[in-house]
C-alpha cells in the first residue's frame, strides 16, 4: 500500500517517462525509491 501511495505521488510530482524507466529497470519498488533518494534532489 506505502509503494503504491508513493508510485502515485510520483507519477504527479516527474515525467512520466521517469517513472516507466525506474519501473523498467528494476521492479523493486525499494530500488527505485532509494535510488530516487540518492538522485539530485529536484522536486523542490
Amino acid at each position: 500500500a506505502q509503494g503504491a501511495a508513493a508510485k502515485e505521488v510520483l507519477g504527479r510530482a516527474l515525467p512520466h517517462g521517469y517513472i516507466i524507466a525506474l519501473l523498467e529497470d528494476d521492479n523493486s519498488p525499494t530500488a527505485w525509491l532509494s535510488r530516487l533518494r540518492d538522485a539530485p534532489h529536484r522536486l523542490g
